[in-house]
């Protein structure tokens, strides 16, 4: 679903050298991310199992935020179409979200600044291949 406002909720990090946008969601209660990404980025891929939704397994994917490498685990899913940071995420690296100014702190580190909405460059970046 889409607010009628003008949320920032989005959290620009870089994977390999190319931008992906992470939707922070502090109501969703686990981390995941598209099965497309996961496989792009070459991440060894766990088996899970009992999971209502469809789920590949679990990664880690090492993203980093304004320099900062921050290893995430994420669970896979081929019905996903973007990274989701669940509050398990934001509690993990102690996340101080401004909702006001529209930016994130992950523990004491700077403010980063969040956006709108996916960015151009994250659907762009599934058309060339990852190297």
């Amino acid at each position: 679903l889409v607010g009628r406002g003008r949320s920032y909720v989005y959290l620009n990090g870089t994977v390999k050298g190319r931008t992906i946008s992470c939707l922070l969601d502090s109501g969703s209660q686990i981390t995941l991310a598209p099965y497309e990404i996961v496989k792009k980025f070459k991440c060894r891929l766990k088996p899970t199992n009992g999971s209502p939704i469809s789920l590949e397994g679990e990664a880690v994917l090492p993203i980093h935020f304004s320099g900062r490498r921050v290893e995430t685990t994420v669970l896979v899913s081929k019905d996903l179409t973007e990274t989701i940071l669940g509050i398990d995420w934001l509690q993990e690296h102690d996340c101080n979200w401004d909702f006001v100014q529209g930016r994130i702190r992950l523990g004491d580190g700077e403010f980063l600044q969040l956006c709108r909405a996916l960015q151009k460059a994250f659907a762009e970046s599934f058309a060339e291949p990852f190297r």
